[in-house]
């Protein structure tokens, strides 16, 4: 096929040009019927696999695009990430005969490396637009929304596809009705049906809708083993938490503490209209963290936390207090100062504050010395060894011939839950009477005599010398090295940090001190993920050497230094929900890393780090913090020069997000920045600080200078093929432009921006271009059009998480459905925009989002006024604010503008 534009001699079958990508086939309008498609849990197998995913997908793609054809329909593109795809069809019956064939195909295929391949499929019909050889609107978002519920070889249909097919279904096809869901970032919920074939299967998981995702009222963590004993101190504690708002749980380490707090926290769930929310604070080691890490928990800006908390009847559980004790006792006071939360602390200390209880977490009853083999099953630390015993091998039974033996060794243990398991984890290497032997040896070299009595915390200690002694020299230097993680860390991350990239190796050396319960291992999607109890990481951490502690720990920054660099490109790609996510699991550790850099003087890694950081605090709203480690880091002399540059170029641009009474200082640093990178002959460095430079100038509202500046920056970028950095330009010109009240102009720059963050992948700023352009459209009067882009950037914007911004289109829709007349629409949707600005920042990123909405701040005094006013806005009764945000959009509505 000749393609028109460049005259190439295309394949039969393609749709677009393989050298210029113009379109070569037309698409159909009208009402169609959409089909999305995903590969399930793709991520793992790439990082494994990426020579041969690569080969499988594209056998992925040649499959389903014949089978599409087959069936009338036409592969649209890609849509999102490398393993979707988007189809179209003119008949509903095509559409769903296509998908049926589609999975029994995958079902026979032989596929590389003998994977598994799971495709979750979504049919939708209805009416969109389309724009350059691609579809747009509501129709389109909600049938990828529909394919987000779904599992991997599961096809689910809306309720409009399932009524036009359900009289033309082929042989053998019939359909399951699910129910009502709710989709994520859609108003109006789904009834959603699901294709049923005798060949496929039909037994899946709950759709994971909002309806799934929203029950539970608790962040506690799934227990992989049963809870035994403690039924009275679960009972003691919950009358304690009627009478009193903070309980603190105290204990040696190892006497049980965190996992008694959970499950007295999910035996009072119901008590508490807002739920139980579980906080560990092992992994922090800086007392300013602490207010933050609660933020997080809740998922609201540090400057809203005291507004959401107000009201709310929620539980807090505050794990592992003592190494931060003035710190967390600060903190819960804070807390309590809103009147119907309530605080369990565990801690090896009281936090001595008034109205404190205490409760002092007793071990677990033992046996009496005598005591016979038929009663010892019903002594909870004889139940707990017993259990731990069969988890290590599985034919373990408590006997005649081994009951005295493990009397003695839980009685030697008193009863100290962990010191009992890491005990039980040896009956795969020995009988019960030799674990009993080597005990009593080993604890008489303490006590001085098999009589004395040890204090609990010698005991706990007593028993993990006895574990750590049987280790070889090798896992023994292992166990010392993982102690440097303060949080959770992968299999690939253990390796870094052991200084080997034999990934088999790692898993033996790690797999062997999760076989004698020294380390713990937790699901976390597609990889298992590892971690110790703090008892025995900070009983590692006291016995590593100063030489290993340069080792181990040099090694685990450099490695998440690179983690860091890493996921730089992927932020601004398709896969940037995938980076993101992987940040955040990993920010324990890359806090640790900063502080190692911090410690050794390292500015370098510092530097480097804070600058690979810098988009996801931005994106992920982690703002106090971002500018805490940039203060500190920049602190630190030394470095390159090239990375001191972009620290300081990052620090002045994510700075002018948040400290608006300080535009000057973050242009200095900007400054500093381009100098060094001008000193350098840094090009690519030169221009990302005068593209900052921009910001601050738009910032300021001075715009002539600003549209000027981004004009020049937009042309450089687009010579050296930076398209990212073009779209970027775009979306402040186009701004620009709206406060001139240029609105073509406007329109033509968001539009020429939104198409290259489209063929990007970049998620976040295509809701925020969405944003842009749907306020020019909205102001000139294509309500329509608005409204389909602000609901089109609402379901990318959730997935980022990203509150402040849903608040924004919120703000955008609310007007929209006010200029048409639609006054309960119109309070309904402001509301939520209140509700989401308020616990989504509402301090002084606040500026940014009014910045995106019909209010008038065309000048810096106008924004600095404006932010101040909807900040206290958002305390405002609902009836106010709604009047206030609509006054504003009539005002700005009718100012003098170029019409379109």
């Amino acid at each position: 096929m000749i393609c028109t534009s460049c005259g190439f001699d295309n394949p039969e079958g393609m749709n677009f040009c393989g050298r210029c990508s113009t379109p070569l086939s037309y698409l159909p309008t009208g009402i169609i019927t959409y089909l999305f498609t995903d590969v399930e849990g793709s991520t793992q197998p790439w990082q494994q696999y990426s020579d041969r995913m690569s080969e499988l997908l594209t056998r992925h793609d040649a499959l389903i695009t014949a089978i599409v054809e087959e069936h009338g329909g036409m592969v649209v593109r890609s849509r999102g990430e490398g393993d979707s795809l988007f189809a179209v069809f003119v008949r509903a019956r095509d559409g769903v005969a296509a998908a049926c064939a589609i999975q029994l195909a995958i079902l026979k295929e032989p596929w590389p490396l003998n994977l598994s391949i799971k495709v979750r499929m979504a049919l939708h019909t209805g009416e969109s637009e389309l724009r350059e050889h691609d579809y747009y609107g509501p129709v389109v978002n909600r049938c990828a929304r529909l394919r987000g519920i779904a599992h991997g070889g599961q096809v689910v249909l809306s309720q409009v596809t399932a009524e036009l097919v359900q009289d033309a279904l082929g042989e053998g096809v019939t359909l399951q009705d699910m129910g009502a869901h709710r989709l994520r970032g859609m108003e109006r919920p789904e009834q959603v049906f699901q294709l049923l074939h005798p060949g496929l299967p039909s037994d899946f998981p709950a759709l994971e809708s909002l309806d799934a995702q929203e029950s539970p009222r608790h962040n506690l963590p799934a227990q992989l083993t049963s809870f035994i004993g403690r039924d009275e101190e679960i009972g003691e504690v919950a009358g304690l938490l009627s009478s009193a708002r903070l309980v603190t749980l105290a204990g040696a380490g190892g006497s049980g503490k965190t996992r008694l707090s959970q499950e007295i926290g999910a035996s009072v769930i119901d008590d508490y209209a807002d739920g139980v929310w579980f906080i560990g604070l092992a992994a922090l080691s800086d007392q300013n963290m602490l207010r933050p890490i609660v933020a997080e928990t809740f998922d609201v800006g540090e400057d809203a936390l005291h507004g959401f908390l107000q009201g709310k009847s929620i539980l807090i559980i505050l794990d592992n207090c003592e190494h931060l004790i003035a710190g967390a006792a600060t903190l819960v006071q804070w807390l309590l100062s809103s009147p119907s939360i309530s605080v369990i602390a565990t801690s090896r200390e009281p936090l001595n504050l008034a109205g404190e209880r205490m409760f002092q977490v007793p071990p677990l009853p033992v046996p009496v010395d005598s005591a016979a083999h038929e009663i010892l099953t019903d002594c909870p630390s004889v139940q707990l060894f017993q259990e731990r015993a069969r988890a290590a091998k599985p034919d373990f039974e408590l006997m005649a011939n081994n009951a005295a033996a493990v009397n003695q060794i839980v009685r030697r243990l008193d009863g100290i839950p962990l010191a009992i398991e890491l005990a039980a984890s040896r009956v795969k290497l020995m009988q019960p009477a030799g674990i009993a032997s080597r005990l009593d040896d080993s604890f008489k070299i303490l006590s001085g005599g098999p009589v004395d009595a040890l204090p609990h915390h010698q005991t706990i200690e007593r028993a993990i010398d006895w574990s750590y002694d049987m280790l070889d020299p090798d896992q023994q230097m292992l166990f010392r090295q993982v102690s440097v993680f303060r949080s959770e860390f992968t299999l690939e991350a253990c390796g870094a940090v052991m200084g080997t990239e034999d990934e088999f190796e790692a898993l033996d050396a790690i797999g062997e001190l999760v076989d004698k319960s020294l380390v713990r291992t937790m699901p976390s999607g597609e990889e298992t993920r590892y971690y110790l109890l703090e008892p025995l990481r900070q009983y590692a951490a006291a016995r590593i050497t100063p030489e290993e502690v340069v080792e181990a720990g040099g090694r685990h920054a450099q490695y998440f230094q690179e983690l860091a660099e890493g996921a730089v490109p992927e932020l601004h790609g398709p896969r940037q929900l995938e980076a993101l996510a992987q940040l955040e699991r990993e920010h324990d550790n890359l806090r640790v890393a900063l502080s190692w850099g911090l410690k050794t003087g390292d500015a370098d890694l510092g530097l480097r780090i804070v600058t690979a950081l810098a988009w996801f605090w931005l994106v992920r709203r982690h703002m106090a913090e971002a500018m805490d480690w940039f203060d500190r880091i920049l602190a630190v002399d030394g470095g390159s020069s090239s990375a001191r540059a972009s620290a300081l170029v990052q620090a002045g641009f994510t700075g002018s997000v948040v400290r608006h009474d300080d535009l000057a200082g973050c242009l200095a640093q900007i400054h500093d920045g381009l100098a060094r990178f001008t000193e350098l002959g840094d090009e690519q460095g030169i221009k990302t600080a005068e593209t900052f430079e921009a910001t601050i100038l738009w910032f300021q509202r001075d715009l002539e200078a600003a549209n000027r500046k981004f004009n020049e920056i937009r042309e450089a970028h687009r010579s050296y093929g930076f398209e990212w950095g073009e779209a970027f330009c775009d979306f402040f010109l186009g701004s620009c432009a709206w406060f001139a009240g240029n609105l073509a102009e406007s329109v033509d720059h968001c539009s020429r921006g939104m198409a290259i963050f489209r063929r990007i992948g970049d998620t976040g700023m295509i809701a925020w271009m969405g944003v842009r352009l749907g306020n020019a459209l909205l102001e000139s009067g294509s309500l329509e059009e608005a409204m389909a882009l602000y609901e089109e950037s609402l379901p990318p914007m959730a997935d980022l998480g990203d509150r402040l911004g849903l608040g924004t289109i919120q703000m955008g829709l609310g007007l929209a459905a006010h200029f048409h007349g639609d006054t309960e629409s119109a309070s309904k949707v402001l509301g939520e925009a209140q509700t989401n600005l308020r616990e989504g920042g509402g301090g002084q990123e606040l500026a940014w989002a009014i910045s995106n909405a019909l209010i008038d701040t065309s000048t810096q005094e106008l924004l600095i006024e404006a932010a101040d006013r909807y900040k206290s806005g958002l305390g405002l009764p609902f009836e106010d604010w709604v009047a206030m945000i609509c006054a504003d959009g009539e005002a700005w509505r009718g100012r003098v503008k170029t019409e379109m």
